[in-house]
C-alpha cells in the first residue's frame, strides 16, 4: 500500500523538518509514495501554502543531504499548509 495523504500538526516544527521531511522524501525514492500524494501542514504561523512550500525545500536543503532532488520536489510540490492552533477552539 501506497501513502496518499498526510495531515502533520505542528508541521513547522524542527520535527517535521528535520526528520519527517526527509523521510517522506526517502520514501517516495524507494516508491512507497506515489505521485497523487498530498502532505499538509498545519500549524500556528500565519503562512500560506507558498510559503510552506519554501520552508520544506530548506528543510531538505540542509537535512535532506543524499536524497534524490526529484524525491524532494516531488514531496515539496505536494505540500499545502493551513494555519492551525488545536488550543484554540475557534480555528
Amino acid at each position: 500500500m501506497r501513502i496518499g495523504r498526510l495531515v502533520v500538526f505542528g508541521g513547522t516544527g524542527d520535527l517535521t523538518g528535520r526528520y519527517l521531511v526527509p523521510a517522506l522524501a526517502a520514501l517516495y525514492a524507494e516508491g512507497h509514495i506515489d505521485d497523487r500524494f498530498r502532505l499538509m501542514g498545519a500549524s500556528r504561523e500565519d503562512w500560506d501554502g507558498e510559503q510552506y512550500r519554501e520552508w520544506a525545500t530548506a528543510q531538505l536543503e540542509h537535512h535532506g543531504g543524499g536524497l534524490p532532488a526529484d524525491a524532494g520536489r516531488a514531496v515539496t510540490v505536494s505540500a499545502d499548509y493551513r494555519k492551525a492552533d488545536v488550543t484554540d477552539p475557534r480555528m
